[in-house]
């Protein structure tokens, strides 16, 4: 098997001398249910040939980081450039079945990477080390401990087989969530792009008007000089002509009226036209808030994703540290974005209530919310002044947590929760 891997990830010939059988003083320990003895009678940890198949793929995955799997075969000269990470992923699987140079190079690597975990497990028996990976599988942390464990000569094959199951099933919870998020992404990109669609015809519109509007400019004030030409000419033949004349030329008089009258109409029409647009820029700033809040949902949507995809990297800041099914009451906020707001706190553990913060004849809801709640954020941003003063005092007179946050972005929720 192993060597059909080697060929499969595209290696150069001369790389299989790296799996060649480690001399006859190292042989292979065949796997045992009880953990092999050292030559001083001592029972000593498992080594990588020696663990069971299942669990070489997780000792792989979860215990050597990407950066650490290419600089071990690099090593032994082996140019990464070309192979995709599941080709290097197959190489370090193959290897550890059975004792070669690259195995025992891993295993070193491994015992020098893990030891003072190791060091700190040393003497516990079982019922200790499965509650010790309770807890840090619990917190996150379950790269820290898995090689410790899964090499303990006091874990049993059913205590190794209950530590690989609980890391697959997080594997496969990681990755129905990891769809879910980018269903959610692809959701919000779409509406952004129709807002984006919207906002681009509404600059269209806004542009043919300032069109009109420039040529409805024109137009009044070419009527402007044809009115005063025809006054300055009236008063020029009432100078210069004979009375018999004046009287002639007072004839467009009928016309000059006509002209103001078109003026006067093109003027309302400006007036309108500048009505419409400052309609439609105030709809298109709208737009633009609503654009930058739908990016802002997708930029913390992907933070939360990439958070995921670590498997190993929470503490107790992160929002989904102990929350321990505590009652978190939102007031405020944007209240399209309570779905967000609940997803973020049912996913992590707690109970969501949400009350919009309009306190006029609404106060007494409020107060019976808050009091049953173990947990009160309340952004000032989108709250009035009332309201953020109220929910103080309430909390105050129930000895309720409140946090007033200085926005209402999911990330802010989350840093709350988790402080």
């Amino acid at each position: 098997m192993g060597k059909s891997l080697v060929c499969a990830a595209g290696l150069p010939e001369g790389w299989k001398g790296a799996f060649s059988k480690a001399p006859e003083s190292t042989s292979v320990c065949p796997v045992e249910s009880e953990a092999p003895a050292s030559s001083e009678g001592e029972v000593r940890p498992l080594r990588l040939w020696e663990l069971e198949v299942y669990l070489k793929c997780p000792v792989v995955g979860l215990c050597l980081t990407k950066q650490e799997q290419h600089q071990l075969l690099k090593r032994f000269g082996v140019q990464t450039k070309r192979m995709s990470p599941f080709d290097v992923h197959e190489v370090f699987v193959a290897c550890g079945e059975n004792e070669n140079r690259l195995s025992l190079r891993v295993q070193g690597f491994l015992e020098r990477k893990y030891a003072r975990r190791c060091r700190e497990l040393s003497g516990m028996d079982e019922p200790s080390l499965l509650r010790e990976w309770g807890r840090d599988f619990a917190a996150g942390r379950m790269g820290e401990s898995f090689w410790p464990l899964v090499t303990h000569p006091a874990l049993s094959d059913a205590g190794r087989r209950k530590v690989f199951g609980d890391v697959h099933m997080a594997m496969h919870d990681s990755l129905e969530d990891r769809g879910l998020r980018l269903r959610e992404i692809q959701e919000l990109r779409e509406a952004r792009e129709g807002l984006s669609a919207k906002l681009r015809d509404s600059e269209t519109a806004c542009r043919r008007l300032e069109a009109d509007m420039r040529a409805l400019e024109k137009e009044s004030a070419a009527l402007l000089r044809r009115v005063e030409e025809a006054e300055g000419a009236r008063a020029a033949s009432g100078r210069d002509r004979p009375a018999r004349e004046v009287e002639r030329m007072a004839r467009p008089e009928e016309e000059r009226q006509r002209l103001l009258a078109r003026a006067e109409v093109a003027e309302e029409r400006l007036a309108a036209r500048e009505g419409q647009m400052e309609v439609l820029k105030a709809r298109v700033e709208e737009l633009e808030r609503e654009r930058e809040q739908k990016d802002l949902f997708i930029r913390e949507t992907h933070c939360i994703l990439e958070g995921m995809k670590g498997q190993g990297g929470c503490d107790p800041n992160c929002p989904a540290y102990d929350l321990c099914s505590k009652r978190v009451l939102i007031v405020g906020g944007i209240a399209r974005m309570e779905t967000l707001y609940r997803r973020l706190v049912e996913e992590n553990g707690g109970v969501f209530e949400y009350h919009d913060g309009k306190v006029r004849g609404g106060s007494r809801q409020l107060e019976e919310r808050l009091k049953r709640a173990d947990m009160v954020l309340c952004p000032v941003t989108c709250n009035s002044h009332a309201a953020c003063l109220l929910v103080k005092n309430l909390g105050k007179k129930y000895n309720k947590p409140v946090r007033m946050l200085e926005n209402h972005s999911v990330s802010s929720l989350a840093r709350a929760m988790g402080s």
